[in-house]
């Protein structure tokens, strides 16, 4: 009998050193568990980072292709200006021209009305 209350108490030993043993474990896993929700949340964090940097890069190439587009169109205004400041030049080219030609007759008929007065 009495060797039968050694064995229940080397077992009753036995068995709270285990529960012992696996209560540290449990914990050690909820550690674990723990750090692994973390991990969860930092990378589902990083992802909608990801996400929002992908938006942000795609709305940035938007504005730039706009922006492209619209330096384009400038460039083409800038271009069509030119080309009507150029015609306007050689118009007012034409004009003086014109004028002198004009100019030159009238001060030739001028001379020869007053050389005919003078006679």
């Amino acid at each position: 009998v009495i060797d039968r209350e050694k064995q229940l108490r080397h077992a009753e030993f036995s068995l709270a050193g285990r529960q012992k043993e696996i209560e540290a474990r449990v914990i050690e896993l909820d550690e674990r568990e723990e750090e692994l929700n973390q991990l969860e949340t930092s990378v589902h964090d990083g992802a909608l980072q990801l996400k929002l940097l992908e938006e942000k890069l795609k709305m940035s190439k938007s504005e730039l292709t706009d922006a492209e587009l619209s330096a384009n169109e400038m460039k083409n205004e800038a271009q069509r200006l030119t080309r009507e400041v150029q015609q306007e030049k050689v118009k007012l080219k034409s004009l003086e021209n014109d004028y002198a030609e004009k100019l030159e007759v009238m001060n030739h008929d001028r001379e020869a009305f007053e050389k005919e007065v003078t006679k």
